[in-house]
């Protein structure tokens, strides 16, 4: 499945703040007494070009206002101007949200968005792949497939990147892969809700997944069992529930509260989250006063649950606004250096699900 959208349709190039026609790169030039070329590898930090040409180029660039002119420039570079994206899951509220920020920025650059939906299966991801890189899109953004990670079958990628295709991962990502990436640090998010938890003076806490087979799902699961380990394990027995499909949900969750005391979940995704607690509210369960529940995503899902859920915010839109950009920074060719690996700040939004910080 593929899905089109196209940036707003060119305009004269004007200053975005000043609204005067900008200057163009052979203008620079030509007040510097210097090559286009030069000006070029300057603003590009070529190390062709000395430290105090370039030092010159860039403050007169940035004293009038220059701003690149991505349309000719892919003109240039034979460039299609599209970009692909592969995602898990497209109905995911977390995924949708990254697509926001991507398509956003994209469009702001002059880049067409081409959305390929892996259903996280590895052989639709690598089908998306060879459709994208068979000339279609001149870079790739992609979040891993579950059965990717699981089976840790990255050779379709390997192969892509052997053969210089631009990709950023974001989300989950892998080590494997020697590519820019984006993600959140989750085993430290992780880490956050289970201590609050505690602090609210929850004893009995489990970790609930249906997201184990993914990257994201084993380190927020590292990251809630060693909060449980510093705490003291004579207190605080880990409690993990693994759920592989939603079928088996309810009887699965059902058969671990029959068997084990909880006061707490702290659920690896909002959906399973919105589920648990509609699931222990049925059985009779007051939240929080019986259980506190914290979630991931912090997407209308959970903000509109009954009781509001307490939840990790990840900034999907920002994550898919730093993904395009960095991207694109290798596509411009304004980023030549090492693969990085860029951080998406995350942050507890306490709402009704849990219970008051014990003084």
């Amino acid at each position: 499945m593929d899905i089109f959208s196209s940036p707003e349709p060119e305009k004269t190039r004007v200053h975005p703040k000043t609204h005067q026609t900008m200057v163009t790169l052979k203008e620079l030039a030509t007040i510097l007494n210097l090559s286009p070329s030069t000006i070029s590898k300057s603003l590009n930090d070529s190390p062709e070009i000395s430290f105090e040409t370039k030092r010159k180029v860039r403050k007169l660039a940035k004293n009038h206002g220059y701003i690149p002119n991505y349309s000719a420039r892919s003109l240039k570079l034979k460039r299609t101007k599209n970009i692909g994206v592969v995602i898990p899951n497209i109905l995911d509220e977390f995924f949708a949200m990254v697509l926001q920020g991507i398509e956003k920025e994209a469009n702001k650059q002059g880049y067409n968005v081409m959305i390929c939906i892996s259903d996280d299966l590895t052989k639709k991801e690598e089908g998306g792949l060879n459709t994208f890189t068979s000339g279609r899109v001149d870079g790739i953004l992609i979040s891993l497939a579950s059965q990717t990670q699981f089976n840790g079958s990255y050779g379709h990628l390997k192969k892509k990147l052997g053969a210089k295709v631009p990709m950023v991962l974001f989300d989950r990502i892998s080590k494997e892969l020697d590519c820019d990436k984006v993600s959140v640090d989750d085993f430290k998010a992780a880490c956050m809700a289970t201590e609050y938890l505690v602090q609210t003076g929850c004893k009995n806490i489990a970790f609930l997944s249906t997201i184990s087979k993914t990257s994201v799902g084993r380190q927020r699961e590292e990251g809630y069992r060693s909060i449980i380990r510093l705490s003291g394990e004579q207190l605080f027995k880990p409690q993990v529930i693994r759920i592989s499909d939603y079928d088996s949900f309810a009887t699965t969750l059902k058969e671990h509260l029959r068997e084990y005391p909880v006061d707490a979940i702290l659920a690896a995704d909002e959906r399973s989250a919105v589920c648990a607690m509609n699931m222990v509210q049925r059985q009779g369960y007051s939240i929080p006063d019986d259980i506190s529940f914290i979630g991931f995503t912090d997407g209308s899902m959970g903000r509109y649950s009954n009781p509001p859920l307490t939840s990790v915010s990840q900034h999907a839109e920002d994550m898919g606004t730093m993904a395009v950009r960095s991207l694109i920074d290798r596509l411009e060719e304004f980023n030549t250096g090492k693969p990085t690996h860029q951080l998406v700040r995350t942050e507890l939004v306490v709402r009704e699900s849990t219970r008051p910080l014990v003084d």
